[in-house]
């Protein structure tokens, strides 16, 4: 959003400069020049890095909270997950057991 200001900030005083409207001295313009190539370089990279995360057709995407709310220990659907993770644990222990004699 501050680069589309920026540039249009930009457009508009060098063009009422070109039409002699208003009068901008030398050190300035070229300063204006310098911001914007630097300021309009890191929105480039700035957004190349945004789009190098692209979805393809079999990707889920998921929106998550930014602060979850930590889960109740008695929320029926964390007691199922909780004793399928124990019994799998359980399970992998028992395999590199055997595995082990």
């Amino acid at each position: 959003m501050f680069i589309r200001i920026f540039n249009l900030v930009f457009v508009l005083l060098y063009l009422l400069h070109f039409l002699n409207i208003i009068f901008i001295p030398n050190e300035i313009r070229y300063f204006m020049m310098a911001s914007y190539l630097v300021i309009n370089l890191l929105g480039f990279i700035q957004n190349k890095f945004k789009s190098n995360n692209k979805l393809s057709d079999n990707d889920d995407f998921y929106l998550m909270n930014t602060n979850p709310k930590k889960p109740s220990p008695s929320d029926p659907d964390m007691v199922k997950f909780m004793a399928d993770l124990n019994r799998s644990i359980e399970e992998k222990k028992e395999i590199e057991k055997v595995r082990n004699e």
